[in-house]
């Protein structure tokens, strides 16, 4: 078995091993780009949850719920990884449930 080459970054920031091209004999490896937190929503007289990814901290979230309920806001919002904006009105939350963070890998191949 051959020594690993070293590894270097292509030109979208996936580490791959060293070779002439990363698609011959090259080996891809995700890379992991930074943390999310899956946030579900119950809302009153709405059969469905509202789930969604979003990049703030679990504490961010928890504050921002937490000003919701105590009055300090009407609503609640908050925004998913790619930007899209949920506003719930304060009085229609039934639960708000935060999942622990978790790495959000991008590129291709295995590890």
């Amino acid at each position: 078995m051959s020594p690993r080459a070293p590894l270097r970054t292509n030109h979208v920031g996936c580490a791959v091993a060293s070779s002439a091209s990363p698609f011959a004999g090259g080996r891809l490896f995700a890379y992991v780009e930074g943390t999310t937190v899956e946030i579900k929503i119950g809302v009153q007289h709405s059969a469905r949850e509202l789930s969604l990814d979003t990049e703030l901290s679990a504490e961010e979230v928890e504050k921002a719920v937490s000003a919701a309920i105590t009055g300090k806001s009407n609503v609640l919002v908050l925004a998913d990884e790619k930007g899209r904006k949920v506003i719930i009105p304060a009085d229609r939350l039934a639960y708000v449930e935060i999942g622990e963070p978790t790495a959000r890998r991008v590129g291709f191949g295995a590890l």
